[in-house]
């Protein structure tokens, strides 16, 4: 039977990574029919009974090379794993599975990777020599790709395309109803619900600031606005403490969605917003594939490239921005609503099409056909 590893940041309940996950393990499945998947991941248990596929432990040095050994493919990613900017730590530990696999004769992958920034010289060495030895890379974009042009990565075959989770299908209409009933929502699917805009906010450096103008900026939602608003805690233990300090520090009420769903389900359940405002990228991308604009924070480059690629509106860099930042976003966006909405159709259409391709490339070199 032919077999993959998948090798990530799966199993932390971070709905943007668990989306990857789900979306490649899917399309990898539908590819090649019959292949046998394995996920890397830190709550095995979890994750094989979340989506129906073996599971070992990322931690457990032995269960990954007995896997190693027995995988005819490594595919690493997708996602934001090979960079240094949240810890040294992390890049080494993907390097080394890749190192691991390349050492043992396996094909590697990097599938649809947002790769960098890498900033230290000795990751920046380590990562050129270890990528230099996989198979295949796709990155999400054209950032990723000029950043291993930079690094010196020359062997090995790079392909643009896009990520995974612009595959992803929506979950059926009456699902989203069943969700807001669960959360206590009001019923999104309902023409006469007033219309929610999504919040997307993260832990980051120097951000209490932020925090205070986005209270002030969701309280403009509702009072001038007239709007909902709904927290979307992505990564639920980091996220949550910063989303209760901001509906605090509000003067009127929100929503909060408390529970983790299939990206089927979330990409329908934010494709009933009217707008999202985000830090974090995923969360842009849902919103994107179900027909909704977006303001984004940018704390990091992939959400400055998304929202290029996407056109949607960018209220500049999270250190900076100000409340008047945020209200001008704001403006922006609803002042143009319905061209942002007809263009980022077409938009969407072209990145589906791209994120399908990692599939195809996987399935090509896995086959040898």
């Amino acid at each position: 039977m032919t077999s993959v590893l998948i090798s990530g940041y799966y199993g932390f309940d971070n709905w943007g990574d668990e989306a990857v996950l789900e979306t490649a393990a899917a399309g990898l499945a539908a590819a090649v029919p019959g292949v046998e998947i394995t996920v890397l991941s830190s709550n095995p248990e979890k994750t094989a009974a979340r989506y129906g596929l073996r599971a070992v432990s990322r931690t457990d040095p032995r269960a990954v090379l007995r896997e190693l050994r027995r995988t005819d493919m490594l595919v690493s990613g997708g996602g934001s794993l090979l960079q240094d900017v949240t810890s040294s730590r992390s890049l080494w530990y993907y390097l080394s599975i890749i190192l691991a696999a390349e050492r043992q004769g396996k094909k590697v992958m990097l599938y649809a990777n947002g790769v960098g920034p890498i900033s230290r010289p000795w990751n920046r060495l380590a990562t050129r020599l270890v990528l230099d030895r996989v198979s295949l890379i796709t990155v999400r974009g054209p950032t990723s790709r000029r950043f291993l042009e930079e690094l010196g990565v020359t062997r090995p075959r790079i392909v643009e395309t896009a990520d995974s989770a612009f595959a992803i299908e929506p979950a059926p209409v009456e699902r989203v109803a069943e969700i807001c009933g669960a959360e206590s929502l009001p019923d999104l699917t309902d023409p006469t619900t007033r219309p929610f805009v999504g919040v997307v906010v993260r832990p980051w450096r120097g951000t209490r600031a932020l925090e205070a103008a986005m209270a002030r900026a969701a309280d403009y939602i509702q009072d001038r606005l007239g709007y909902g608003v709904l927290f979307l805690p992505v990564h639920r233990d980091a996220d949550l403490p910063v989303v209760e300090r901001i509906r605090a520090a509000m003067r009127g009420g929100s929503h909060i969605l408390r529970d983790l769903y299939s990206a089927r389900e979330t990409v329908a359940l934010l494709g009933r917003l009217r707008w999202i405002l985000s830090m974090r990228l995923h969360p842009l991308i849902f919103a994107a594939v179900g027909g909704v604009p977006a303001l984004g924070l940018v704390y990091d480059p992939k959400v400055e490239e998304f929202l290029s690629q996407a056109e949607q509106v960018s209220v500049g860099p999270v250190e900076r921005v100000t409340l008047e930042d945020i209200l001008l976003g704001i403006t922006e966006i609803e002042a143009d609503y319905e061209n942002r909405v007809a263009r980022l159709g077409s938009v969407v259409r072209e990145l589906r099409e791209r994120a399908r391709l990692n599939n195809q490339l996987a399935a090509e070199l896995l086959t040898g056909r």
